[in-house]
């Protein structure tokens, strides 16, 4: 009968006798405590197997930025997904605490495709090595591996990865789905791999394992250097911190029982855990959609993540934005929902929050789970921390958490093209109409040069619009000169694509999108003219700009041969208006007020056909 036929009953009887063999062989056999002849030798580049995904939808591998600077610098280690969180202290009176030492580097393995060709086998229950459901026992011919973790597109698993070691595992096809998993408790968070202070690596015992005392055989080591009857083990559970502690003892069978010739408490190097069912999903796009809607900076950070849903648990990327305006937040919350509904993500109507400070909500989208908290707390200072406190002493905080459940198969969410902006040939600027939801985000891209000053504007009739404008790479918006959420001017870092975000922050509504990249004219030396030539489309406006000093005298003429092109004139940085498009002005001579740069309109309300004209500029 082949191995994955075997009923339940017989397969926990296997695994208890295997588990009781182990203890065994632990206690009397000489070394066979070594790790299995099948993991594969190390790659020559250690730490191969821990990379950061490129993948929208593959775990971000980043520091946990809540962390203290330990833990940051155990956090960014060439084999170190994040530090080690604090564990609860399980203190044993007999063994003291060892000497300080470094951080523990803390693996939240993450399974990745290992180069080279394929096996092919198939999986029947979990493994017995790792107390995961995420971790499987598969048969590959006759040969049985454990454990074997599953990657993202639900058909290949990787077996016997040592993460301390680099080994990168054993990449297996699957001829059959994996099973549902066994009823059994997942630990998520308990290392199945721990490496002593000598390099020495520790693994799991599960199952019925041995006693020593009191104390359960919780690791078994592959040690050198020990007598023909000894071997080394872990009793008792990890003790948690900076510096993960484990009490390390020497035993060997005296008399009939497992004795402790040697045993002491022994700093950690490293410990490997999980795979957790769930892993941050990257939120890139969400923490710019969230500054487009609130016009505040929103931060990321990579926390603990409960699903509320299946009670198992993991790591989740969140995006949070906090400020004190009520009045900005309330509505907020609703346009996240909205803009989460349109990007075709559900919402589980079921999931609610109970707290009278707090509105919740979850939406799912492929195998990404998102949850979404708004909430208020009191102010440093505050009279109460619950209660009626006035709006200028509360903290109001929107969090956007979204985790990649590993459970099932990644799916590429849609990434909408941004739409891209167009010049006319010698036009200073373009314009476009959109409709936009409220909720909604859309994106436009254009190509600009570094040096260049560019001005957007999004006009609607009430103003439910806002715009950020963003650098392809960057990590936040560009800063704005203005402080207008529907304007955004500035001199340009690179040359490069940029991107211009629309957000619909009120009503539905229609908007126009202006982008102006002014052309440069010079002002002549004293005593001289300058002149520039062009031409206007119907409905065409054309803009320059002027840099000059305080007290500069100036004389702006715009000429053309029907006489049908007037002017506007103000400072770019002050905003004040020296010349208005009611003045309908084609010639300005006048003392500039400050040292600044200035916007020159040019346009015409002639019948719609191409005017030539003329810029003369003197001093």
């Amino acid at each position: 009968m082949r191995d994955g036929q075997l009923t339940h009953s017989r397969r926990m009887l296997i695994a208890l006798l295997a588990v009781a063999m182990t203890v065994w062989l632990a206690a009397c056999a000489s070394r066979t405590a070594s790790p299995p002849t099948t993991v594969p030798p190390p790659p020559s580049q250690a730490g191969a197997l821990i990379v950061r995904p490129a993948a929208s939808l593959q775990p971000t591998v980043e520091p946990d930025t809540t962390s203290g600077p330990a833990e940051l610098a155990a956090a960014t280690a060439p084999h170190a997904l994040r530090a080690a969180e604090p564990q609860p202290v399980h203190q044993s009176a007999a063994t003291a605490q060892p000497a300080p030492s470094s951080a523990t580097l803390v693996i939240d393995y993450a399974p990745q495709r290992p180069s080279g060709e394929a096996r092919v086998g198939a999986c029947w229950t979990n493994a017995l090595s790792v107390p995961n459901r995420q971790a499987w026992r598969c048969n590959v011919g006759s040969q049985v591996l454990d454990p074997c973790f599953p990657l993202a597109d639900g058909q290949h698993v990787v077996c016997q990865p040592n993460p301390l070691t680099g080994a990168a595992g054993i990449l297996v096809r699957l001829t059959e789905r994996l099973p549902q998993p066994d009823a059994i408790i997942s630990r998520g968070d308990a290392a199945w791999l721990v490496e002593l202070e000598d390099r020495t690596i520790c693994r799991l015992a599960t199952g019925a394992t041995g006693m020593v005392g009191d104390r359960r055989i919780s690791y078994v080591c592959a040690a050198t250097g020990l007598k023909a009857n000894e071997n080394l083990v872990i009793l008792g559970d990890l003790r948690g911190g900076p510096t993960w502690v484990a009490d390390v003892a020497t035993i060997a069978l005296d008399q009939g029982k497992l004795a402790v010739r040697q045993a002491a408490a022994v700093p950690l190097v490293a410990i490997v855990r999980g795979p957790a069912r769930f892993a941050p999903a990257r939120c890139d796009a969400l923490a710019q959609d969230m500054t487009a809607l609130s016009g505040l900076a929103a931060g990321q950070a990579i926390v603990p993540f409960g699903d509320p849903f299946s009670g198992e648990s993991g790591r989740g990327c969140q995006v949070r934005v906090l400020g004190r305006s009520a009045v900005l937040f309330q509505p907020l919350d609703a346009l996240l929902r909205k803009m989460l509904a349109l990007q075709g993500w559900q919402e589980e109507r079921s999931y609610r929050s109970s707290a009278v400070q707090e509105s919740a909500a979850a939406f799912r989208q492929g195998n990404i789970l998102c949850l979404l908290h708004a909430s208020w707390m009191a102010a440093e200072g505050a009279s109460c921390s619950t209660c009626q406190s006035a709006p200028e002493q509360q903290i109001y905080a929107i969090e956007l958490t979204c985790a990649q459940d590993r459970s099932m198969p990644g799916v590429d969410l849609p990434a909408p093209q941004p739409q891209r902006i167009e010049f006319a040939t010698g036009a200073t600027a373009a314009a476009l109409p959109l409709r936009i939801a409220s909720g909604e985000i859309r994106s436009l891209v254009l190509r600009a040069f570094q040096g260049q000053t560019m001005l957007v504007e999004a006009r609607s009739l009430r103003g439910d619009a806002a715009l950020t404008v963003w650098g392809p790479d960057a990590a936040a918006p560009l800063p704005p000169a203005t402080a207008s959420v529907d304007r955004w001017q500035g001199q340009l870092p690179a040359t490069q694509d940029y991107l211009v975000r629309v957000a619909g922050r009120g009503q539905d509504a229609d908007v126009t999108l202006t982008v102006v990249i002014p052309a440069d004219l010079a002002l002549p030396p004293a005593s001289q003219t300058t002149a520039m030539r062009s031409g206007l489309t119907p409905g065409e406006t054309m803009y320059y700009l002027l840099a000059g000093e305080a007290g500069q005298t100036v004389t702006l003429t715009v000429t053309s041969p029907a006489q049908n092109v007037f002017m506007e004139l103000g400072g770019l940085e002050d905003g004040q208006a020296l010349v208005t498009a009611s003045e309908r002005a084609s010639r300005w001579t006048g003392s500039l007020p400050a040292t600044q740069r200035y916007l020159l309109r040019v346009s015409s309300d002639a019948a719609p056909t191409t005017i030539s004209y003329t810029v003369q500029v003197a001093r």
